[in-house]
């Protein structure tokens, strides 16, 4: 071993700047009463607290009433249901609507809102917990190079994810009820249902108590324009809420976490909407009977939908090979940063491809927007894509293997599932109950496993005074 004695131990302060989201931690009653393991290990509060929600979720939804069908709703139907919900991602056994009562519709809504609340805030406060583990050395944590979330705004980070979520929730809501009435539907009814998909739209859930999703709406620009924007809006992640209220005017003191997170996803959608809309332009069973507006405009959704959110106006059963190919890639990608989005991120995918410029290139360093990624960063990138590439190869085998799949579906329904979009070629209570639980498991996995793999990356660092000698294997 070679002692590298000029490499300097980074501290608890700059493993944790990595990560993207800063606060600070000051010491709390409760913090200081949360049980030594949770302390320890903040991953395991984040995991803990999901699982809460769906057990009691799956609880009640098994309560009589909740389901139009005599007594209670099986286990499975209810365990996979809450899953879903609390993990924002929209896969369902049974049609939401028809299936559930009005109680249950209300139970539902719930939970994808104690989910989406959940997932904006889980990290914020395990830093909290972290932070208040490293003790001193950890009183002050970074961010991103501009600062996106400054000292003492954990409590700003909380505030604006609560903030922004009721702002565009009642918006949406409002305009969704107000387009249902004017089309004839009554008063209650409409603002019962633009309650329920602003929530969901900007939770990027999917749920919709329509069975064909919005299939009914796919001509109506209006109503496809505000789940567009509230699934938007719900994907971009409380660092891009807060840098763009700061300085929304001024794109240059944009923190380099925004500015990946903007630019990666308009390329996305820009490259999703054009794929699908020319793979599907001539597919008479999606939208290839529809005016050429409307195919424009389902290509366009299909792409940001693709991103996380679930909503639909085609059946993705009838699309072609191609199109659910794309639609796996775009789903993997995923939304921003500590948003309701799930998907390995966008920043993860955009920091990929800039270690693969910056190697075509020679370049010592991986740059972006005049800004260096460290190499923590680099290395993280790449571990969550693998790790998540892997939880989909094993995931699709076990569906292969236990329902009737073909490879092409069992793979789009495994990203969709760890993913937490949502979308699905067909999904029944019949399937085999090894099909359901591998769906369960990696719907957890995305939303939770993700969360809590990047905290442990970041806290189980451990830098060393030495290094052994290099050896360079033959690689391509």
């Amino acid at each position: 071993m070679t002692p590298h004695p000029s490499e300097r131990q980074p501290d608890d302060r700059a493993r944790l700047t990595d990560v993207g989201l800063g606060s600070v931690a000051r010491s709390s009653k409760i913090v200081r009463r949360l049980p030594s393991r949770f302390v320890r290990n903040p991953a395991r509060l984040v995991a803990a607290l999901f699982a809460l929600a769906i057990l009691i979720g799956t609880f009640l939804l098994m309560l009589p009433g909740m389901s139009e069908d005599p007594g209670s709703a099986p286990f499975m139907t209810a365990l996979f249901t809450s899953t879903s919900a609390v993990s924002v991602t929209g896969l369902q056994l049974v049609d939401t609507g028809s299936y559930w009562t009005g109680t249950g519709h209300v139970t539902i809504l719930v939970l994808v809102q104690l989910g989406g609340l959940g997932i904006l805030t889980s990290t914020s406060v395990a830093f909290l917990v972290a932070v208040r583990r490293l003790g001193l050395r950890g009183q002050v944590v970074g961010s991103v190079e501009q600062e996106a979330l400054r000292s003492n705004d954990f409590r700003l980070a909380i505030r604006t994810a609560f903030v922004v979520t009721l702002v565009a929730e009642v918006a949406i809501a409002i305009g969704i009820a107000s387009r249902l009435a004017a089309g004839g539907t009554d008063g209650g009814s409409a603002v019962w249902q633009g309650v329920f998909h602003s929530v969901s739209a900007f939770n990027n859930a999917g749920f919709s108590l329509w069975g064909d999703s919005l299939a009914r709406f796919a001509t109506d620009p209006a109503m496809i324009g505000m789940f567009s924007a509230a699934i938007v809006a719900g994907g971009l992640g409380v660092p891009v809420w807060i840098d763009l209220r700061r300085s929304w005017r001024r794109p240059r003191r944009w923190s380099l976490h925004t500015k990946l997170t903007l630019a990666t996803s308009t390329i996305l959608l820009l490259f999703g909407a054009g794929v699908i809309t020319w793979m599907e332009w001539g597919n008479g069973e999606t939208i290839g009977s529809e005016s050429p507006s409307t195919r424009i405009m389902s290509g366009i959704f299909a792409s940001i939908t693709a991103r996380s959110a679930g909503f639909s106006t085609f059946d993705y059963g009838f699309a072609r090979g191609e199109t659910l190919f794309v639609t796996d890639a775009l789903m993997f990608a995923g939304a921003g940063a500590a948003s309701t989005g799930g998907g390995i991120k966008v920043t993860t995918l955009a920091v990929l491809f800039l270690i693969a410029w910056a190697e075509i290139r020679s370049r010592g360093d991986v740059e972006a927007f005049g800004r260096a990624v460290p190499a923590a960063i680099q290395r993280r990138a790449i571990a969550i894509t693998v790790i998540g590439a892997t939880v989909v190869l094993f995931g699709g085998i076990a569906l292969l293997q236990a329902a009737p799949f073909d490879f092409v579906s069992a793979l789009f329904v495994g990203t969709s599932a760890l993913t937490t979009t949502g979308l699905s070629v067909g999904l029944a209570p019949s399937m085999p109950a090894v099909a359901i639980w591998t769906l369960i498991a990696m719907m957890f996995i995305g939303r939770v496993g993700l969360i809590t793999v990047m905290l442990a990356l970041a806290l189980r660092e451990q830098p060393r005074a030495y290094r052994y000698p290099e050896e360079r294997p033959i690689v391509g």
